[in-house]
């Protein structure tokens, strides 16, 4: 039996004209609860995560047909939807179009660590890092991916 095909990717993006894309802990909460939500949904597996105030940093898995990209349209149509509603405006929330760099496992580690870099210690809540350090449960990660990699080392 062969092996499932998967594509790690590395998802960024941030605000308009650096605007933030995150203005209180409601709106991570928000963008969190619908990843978790939406990642079941298109059958992707997030490996880690960091939200920062204008810009998101996600490692991901696709698992099936469902693409990365129609994944990232639907997490953010609805989020930027959450967000100009409840800040009455209108317009574009995203600075363009998501990126994404395809990843292979060699570089998976670096990413990972490059991501969680970002949160700028172990104890920003909106990062995976404290998930990955153990201090944090019910993550929406799946960190057995890393593990696995290290054990194939």
């Amino acid at each position: 039996m062969s092996s499932p095909i998967y594509q790690d990717t590395y998802i960024f993006n941030s605000g308009a004209a650096g605007q933030n894309i995150f203005q209180d802990d409601e709106d991570y909460l928000f963008y969190l609860r619908r990843l978790r939500s939406i990642k079941e949904r298109c059958n992707i597996t997030i490996i880690c995560y960091c939200l920062k105030p204008d810009s998101l940093h996600l490692l991901a898995r696709q698992n099936g047909k469902m693409s990365v990209s129609r994944f990232i349209q639907a997490l953010h149509t609805g989020y930027s939807m959450y967000f100009n509603k409840k800040y009455s405006r209108t317009g574009h929330l995203f600075q363009g179009s998501f990126q994404q760099k395809d990843i292979v496992d060699t570089n998976l580690v670096k990413i990972l660590s490059y991501i969680h870099s970002l949160a700028g210690g172990d104890d920003y809540q909106w990062s995976s890092y404290p998930d990955y350090l153990g201090k944090r449960q019910g993550t929406l990660c799946n960190k057995e991916i890393i593990k696995g990699l290290n054990s194939k080392q």
